[in-house]
């Protein structure tokens, strides 16, 4: 359930998509967020320009999967200003992927997506799921080149992605680099004590393992801030678990609300080269502050 504070009237969206908003040029539905949104896309368009600007010479086939794609452009709530997407800004960097792969299990995003994207022609080849992204991986790791570079962005809004679907992208032919929302203090926060009360639940396939139970007493302890730490860190360890060993605390970049950290955004990669791009493009936010990891 997502309040659309921003709006003229206060309205509750089961889908996420602002009830009151549609875009101002096109009158197609936009996605409610809050205003640290910005930050992050402005992290992942710095990532995808450098990556793509260093890499296209040696990788000819460059696929972008978005696992959780949106109808393409935002509505800041607080600010009351409309924000590209991630797949538009995918779209809009200056040596753009010649395959993308846009995923949302809402036909409304995915039918205001593929609007939106009809007017930038980069002639690159689109395509479109309209479904689960843990349903839609096995027809995209079909479709990624058997030699190429692939970059998946992995924005969900809750903890609607597995782990497994993760394992999968990392058995392509290179194994996809991932820029994961970790969401620390939003959808794991809010119904932790509601999870650990459970013997099945969302966060367990998450994080690929019920064990994260046993990390958080353990850590508990020490505190509570100690223990979800432990959960960032045993999330880490499940990534490298399945192929991805370029994943350390130290590449994780807190998104905050004022002082409260969000969510984090993680890179996971096999190769090393990605790891140094992205501690160069996270090394400050979008209002030109350093950041602190």
């Amino acid at each position: 359930m997502v309040t659309c504070q921003g709006c003229d009237h206060e309205r509750i969206a089961d889908d996420g998509l602002c009830p009151c908003r549609l875009g101002a040029d096109d009158g197609l539905p936009l996605r409610c967020v809050g205003p640290w949104s910005r930050d992050k896309l402005f992290s992942v368009e710095r990532y995808l320009e450098a990556s793509q600007t260093a890499m296209r010479s040696r990788w000819p086939n460059r696929s972008y999967v978005d696992l959780f794609s949106g109808p393409g452009k935002c509505f800041d709530r607080e600010n009351g200003v409309e924000l590209e997407g991630s797949p538009l800004i995918s779209l809009a960097i200056k040596h753009p992927f010649t395959n993308y792969h846009f995923v949302d299990r809402n036909p409304k995003c995915i039918e205001a997506l593929r609007s939106r994207c009809e007017s930038c022609n980069t002639g690159s080849s689109l395509l479109y799921y309209s479904c689960d992204c843990n349903e839609a991986v096995g027809k995209i790791i079909q479709g990624l080149p058997s030699q190429g570079l692939t970059i998946a962005f992995v924005d969900p809004t809750g903890l609607d992605v597995e782990l497994d679907t993760l394992r999968q992208l990392a058995t392509t032919s290179r194994g996809a680099d991932l820029v994961i929302n970790f969401p620390f203090y939003t959808a794991i926060n809010r119904n932790l004590q509601r999870f650990l009360e459970q013997n099945e639940c969302k966060l367990d396939a998450w994080m690929g393992s019920k064990k994260w139970r046993d990390v958080y007493r353990s850590e508990r302890q020490f505190g509570e801030r100690r223990a979800k730490v432990g959960l960032l860190n045993f999330y880490i360890s499940q990534l490298q678990a399945i192929g991805y060993p370029n994943v350390d605390l130290g590449y994780v970049s807190p998104i905050r609300a004022g002082y409260t950290p969000l969510y984090f955004l993680i890179l996971a990669s096999k190769n090393s080269l990605g790891v140094s791009i992205w501690q160069g493009v996270n090394s400050k936010s979008s209002s030109g502050q350093r950041r602190l990891l």
